[in-house]
């Protein structure tokens, strides 16, 4: 096996599976001499070759490791990096669960990943215990949070967001907010797949006055950016702190396995929008900034 995919990595870590791993592109590489979740995906493998980047890769290298499958991301117009991988001769597959419009859907790819290894039991069990974490958080905040309006959204230019890039309803988090039942501000005119971004003028009409905001950039880069310019600070939630950010120091692991830990998801955001009913306990991937 060969990997491009973070979310498909994350999958084959969960099930064990890290040995078969013969070959990564060079940014999960890259991943592993800064984090050590990576680190240890990399040293089970037994320190697999590079075999390039999502629409670049090197087939000699494939080739050469006899790779039987390669788990890719599915990223570009009609999914360049699975498509071009194909018509090389390659054997890409797509994993595209962040594509997924319910997260429970998103995280059931875990199955999909597991029939490669006749390892659907393992996958089952895997599955089940997220969906009961998943709907046991779902329901201690169900009727907690109506009427609250909410925001998924970037604001840090280094991560690429101009000003701000927010996510619809049809989204994995927008119908994450609506299964929490909160509102979600930028649901207007905003039926992408990653959201759409918004100008200033566009991004106080629409969510100025929201209750609450999930970040999507590390904690640092959000800090730093609240400081650097002073409009965020016309939206309540920056202005109140009513926002939780992605946690430094889990940042590259969480990215990676968002999609298939939903159910940390979840209980993060429910953290973050009613932290009474979770009392001393504190978010894994997203955090209020004190």
């Amino acid at each position: 096996m060969s990997v491009t995919s973070f979310n498909a990595l994350a999958m084959v870590d969960r099930l064990g599976k890290n040995d078969t791993i013969t070959g990564l592109s060079g940014q999960l590489l890259g991943s592993a001499k800064t984090d050590a979740r990576y680190a240890g995906v990399v040293k089970d493998a037994g320190n697999p070759m590079s075999i390039g980047e999502y629409t670049d890769l090197d087939r000699e290298a494939v080739l050469g490791l006899q790779t039987q499958a390669i788990l890719m991301s599915g990223f570009g117009e009609g999914f360049d990096d699975v498509s071009n991988a194909r018509s090389a001769g390659l054997p890409g597959i797509s994993v595209s669960n962040r594509m997924e419009e319910h997260a429970l859907a998103s995280a059931e790819w875990i199955k999909m990943i597991a029939a490669f290894y006749n390892a659907e039991g393992a996958a089952n069990a895997e599955f089940r215990t997220i969906k009961s974490t998943f709907d046991k958080v779902a329901s201690t905040v169900s009727g907690k949070v109506d009427g609250r309006d909410a925001g998924y959204l970037c604001v840090s230019a280094e991560r690429g967001c101009e000003f701000i890039c927010g996510h619809g309803k049809d989204t994995l988090v927008g119908r994450l907010l609506t299964r929490l039942v909160a509102g979600n501000v930028f649901t207007r005119g905003n039926d992408g797949l990653n959201g759409k971004p918004y100008d200033y003028e566009e991004a106080i009409g629409t969510g100025a006055d929201a209750d609450f905001f999930v970040v999507y950039d590390p904690m640092k880069m959000t800090l730093e950016t609240l400081e650097s310019d002073t409009r965020m600070k016309q939206f309540q939630p920056f202005k109140k702190g009513a926002y939780i950010a992605d946690v430094d120091k889990n940042f590259e692991e969480c990215r990676a396995k968002t999609y298939l830990d939903v159910d940390v998801l979840i209980r993060d955001f429910a953290i973050g929008l009613a932290p009474d009913l979770f009392p001393g306990e504190k978010g894994t991937c997203f955090t209020r900034s004190s």
